[in-house]
C-alpha cells in the first residue's frame, strides 16, 4: 500500500496533459485488477487508486477520460 500512497502523492505534484491523464487512468485500471489477488484489503487498494485517479483529474490540463471499452481493449491485447 505504500507504493500506492506514493503514487497518489506523486500525482498530486504533477501537471498532466491529456496523454498523461489517460495513461494514469489505464495504469490504475490495470492495478485495480492485478493487485486484488495479492492484498488482504482490496478496499484500501481501491480507495488509493480512486485517489490517484482523482488527483490526476485535478492536476490535468485536459482530463478527458479514456472510454472504458478502449481501456478494456488495450488491457486485453497485452494479457491484462
Amino acid at each position: 500500500l505504500r507504493a500506492l500512497k506514493a503514487l497518489v502523492e506523486n500525482t498530486r505534484l504533477q501537471t498532466l496533459g491529456r496523454a498523461g491523464f489517460q495513461q494514469l487512468q489505464l495504469d490504475t485500471h490495470y492495478l485495480r485488477s492485478a493487485l486484488v489477488e495479492f492484498v488482504d484489503d482490496a478496499t484500501s487498494v481501491n480507495v488509493l487508486l480512486n485517489a490517484a485517479d482523482q488527483a490526476a483529474a485535478e492536476r490535468s490540463e485536459d482530463p478527458t477520460p479514456m472510454e472504458p471499452s478502449v481501456i478494456d481493449r488495450i488491457l486485453s491485447t497485452r494479457g491484462g
